[in-house]
């Protein structure tokens, strides 16, 4: 960036100071005058975030770049801390006019309370847009500051070089207390692409409410001594090891987080707060990873950027998040993350002192979506054979199962999800002791989850979101759909699990941090993919979007809040993501008909309602979403008319473990991925010899039918000898 005009900020020179386990430590400005301190602050969601500049110390020349973060609830702190550093000596205060100084601030809370700021302090904020901001101080440790960024596998701890001159494009993934992901294609060129209302605030808001914990970092520390495995429902629990051994599938794959609980007899009481975290922390790491990955392959991206005040440098959230990108781009894509990652609102702003501008940066000018017609012109009444392929099976059952469906007998599965109906029942029965999934959903019909869930208004005010972001639309496409190319299924080396030799970062890792094995995730098929092109729409945040699911939860006193009321919030955050991932799944694929089915679907009225927004917002209608009859008893029906008219009668095999895998995630494969001859051979001669005996076991059976049949017309008849009435 060089030198900045006016009185701004000098980046000649800048260096960090501290170690490389050291978090948020000073960055030394060598030619930033001390005298003139500079203050930004970012007021989010849940926290308040400032960057300043101080003198060194000892006469020293240059300034240091300094940190520091207060919960938002405690302003009054945050009002002390300014004074008692003299941070208003230069750019706070009064002028000589009467005219109040000026803060430079983003963040939601800049707008809500800019009136406590001039009236405790004097000071006006000089409000920024909070994306901008955001890249910007991205883009200030990125380009300026020598090993700004890191990554963490493997236990280890690497600095990256990165040139400035390759730099862009490149994918930032900020976890607040929701997440936000843009894709950054220069200094003052950058596209909001999406978010998810499942962040930090929900980790926090559910850790509260379970655990007890007064502070996220109380929670991180308890979810280092935990165990997840105590919690999460892995495919062992349901197939046993052996039928796993037959199948070639690794026992510890992730099937459903909290999936354990729902057969438990256990109360919340009964549970470690340890694993409790350590669930919690697993669950939504992996989640946000996994929409970061689905996204960055839609962009054709291969790096990845987090940054957020909710990673804190915490070891576990970092291998959890590279574990998981590495995993399912078959290590093509890497999770880098940031020195000062929950700072970069802060520094964007910082940045903006002497910007000749007058702004930070710019977004990309697109021409606005206009409604467009559905697919085609037929209606779900009138689908048949002709016109039904392709499209995208989304099974919610414990987990998630995505399978692309294109043939008669022709499917294979393409990625799954562990934040299923398992979670959502396992977290109902923790929170609101409810019994059964019916009870669960009758409990959510009466409450409202805005009791809960943090919203845009929460943050901004009652306006909402001021700015008007150019947002990219999966999807709609200009030029040319991305295209996928099929690979074959591999494994992950976990204690002996088989490993996959086209996956070399992560083939022999064996435990993460917290010293557990790491799971499987759940996959079956990775997307290489050509670039394709999207248009953009110009879409506001009112302030009814929820920004993060339970993140307005202030109390750890569960007692505190109704059952209606958390009920609602979980099914309303569940159902959302999982619309939202399967959207991205079918649009990676091409797809344009997407059919939902499982049991924790169960025809209830208020989950397909909000299953069908969530795929009509991010599809802008792009996408037919159909629900199935009998959706939970498709495993049944599989023998009659059901799998073979929606072309996946296969599996309905003789094998009840096809059925269990629909509904939980796994690293296997079905038959329909291709094998060897030999294979095939063994198959057919198994399947040959399961037919003969089955054709023998019916023959028995019939000659014993006609034996009694034979048996009891001799009797009707002594009986008739005997002149006594038949009553048989």
């Amino acid at each position: 960036m060089g030198e900045a005009t006016g009185h701004g900020v000098d980046l000649s020179g800048a260096e960090i100071r501290g170690g490389l386990e050291d978090r948020n430590p000073p960055i030394f400005l060598p030619r930033q005058p001390a005298a003139s301190p500079l203050l930004a602050l970012d007021i989010g969601g849940t926290l308040i975030k400032l960057v300043y500049t101080a003198s060194c110390g000892g006469g020293a020349d240059g300034a240091d770049l300094r940190f520091a973060k207060f919960e938002r609830r405690r302003l009054q702190e945050c009002f002390d801390f300014i004074r008692a550093e003299g941070l208003l000596a230069c750019n706070g205060g009064t002028r000589p006019g009467g005219e109040n100084m000026t803060l430079k601030a983003t963040g939601g809370g800049a707008y809500k309370f800019a009136d406590d700021f001039l009236e405790k302090l004097g000071v006006c904020l000089d409000k920024l847009d909070e994306m901008d901001s955001v890249v910007s101080g991205a883009n200030f440790l990125l380009q300026n500051i020598p090993g700004a960024a890191f990554t963490h596998m493997n236990g280890q701890r690497n600095p990256v070089d990165v040139s400035p001159n390759n730099l862009f494009p490149y994918l930032l993934v900020n976890i607040g207390s929701g997440v936000s992901i843009l894709k950054v294609t220069g200094n003052r060129k950058f596209e909001r692409v999406t978010g998810t209302h499942i962040g930090g605030g929900t980790m926090f808001g559910l850790a509260k409410l379970l655990t007890g914990c007064k502070s996220y970092d109380e929670f991180l520390q308890l979810s280092q001594k935990g165990d997840n495995f105590v919690l999460d429902l892995i495919v062992k629990d349901i197939c046993g090891e052996l039928v796993c051994q037959k199948q070639g599938l690794s026992t510890s794959t992730l099937a459903s987080s909290f999936g354990k609980v729902i057969t438990s007899e256990k109360k919340l009481t009964d549970y470690k707060p340890e694993d409790i975290a350590s669930t919690l922390l697993s669950a939504f790491t992996y989640n946000i990873a996994q929409i970061a990955f689905l996204v960055a392959s839609l962009l054709g991206l291969r790096r990845v950027f987090f940054g957020g005040s909710y990673i804190r440098g915490h070891k576990s959230t970092m291998e959890n998040i590279s574990y998981a990108i590495d995993f399912w781009s078959q290590s093509q894509m890497q999770a880098v993350f940031l020195r000062h990652e929950g700072y970069l609102g802060a520094l964007g702003a910082l940045m903006s002192y002497g910007d000749p501008s007058g702004e930070n940066l710019t977004l990309e000018e697109k021409e606005p979506h206009h409604e467009s017609a559905p697919v085609d012109g037929t209606s779900v009444d009138e689908e048949n054979d002709s016109n039904i392929f392709p499209y995208l099976l989304v099974n919610i059952g414990s987990g998630v199962s995505m399978i692309e469906v294109i043939g008669k007998g022709k499917f294979e599965r393409i990625i799954g999800s562990h934040l299923g109906g398992g979670t959502i029942l396992g977290l109902a029965r923790l929170l609101t002791g409810c019994s059964s999934y019916e009870e669960f959903l009758e409990l959510s019909q009466r409450g409202n989850n805005l009791s809960v869930d943090l919203t845009v208004g929460d943050i901004y005010g009652g306006e909402g979101y001021p700015k008007i972001l150019g947002i990219w639309v999966f999807g709609i496409l200009t030029m040319k759909v991305m295209k996928l190319k099929r690979m074959s299924l591999d494994f992950i080396t976990i204690k002996g699990v088989p490993s996959a030799e086209s996956s070399r970062s992560v083939r022999g890792l064996g435990k993460g941090v917290s010293g557990k094995p790491y799971p499987c995730l759940c996959n079956a098929r990775r997307p290489r993919l050509e670039l394709g092109t999207f248009r953009s729409q110009a879409v506001g945040l009112p302030a009814s979007t929820t920004a993060s699911s339970f993140g307005k939860v202030n109390s750890s006193k569960l007692s505190e809040y109704k059952v209606e009321d958390l009920a609602a919030a979980l099914l309303n955050s569940f159902t959302y993501n999982i619309g939202q991932i399967a959207y991205f799944v079918a649009n990676l694929s091409g797809l344009k008909r997407i059919f939902f089915r499982g049991a924790y679907v169960c025809g209830h009225e208020k989950t397909m309602d909000k299953i069908s927004r969530s795929l009509k917002y991010w599809s802008k209608g792009e996408v037919q979403t159909t629900f199935l009859c009998h959706e939970g008893f498709l495993g049944t029906l599989g023998a009659f008319w059901s799998y073979e008219n929606m072309g996946i009668d296969s599996l309905a095999a003789h094998e009840v473990i096809r059925e269990v895998l629909l509904g939980a995630p796994y690293t296997g494969q079905f038959p329909s991925l291709p094998v060897t001859q030999q294979q095939e051979n063994g198959e057919h001669s198994t399947l040959e010899g399961e037919v003969e005996s089955l054709r023998h076991d019916n023959a028995m059976l019939k000659a014993e039918v006609e034996r009694l049949q034979r048996e009891n017309a001799e009797l009707r008849a002594k009986l008739v000898r005997s002149g006594e009435t038949s009553t048989l």
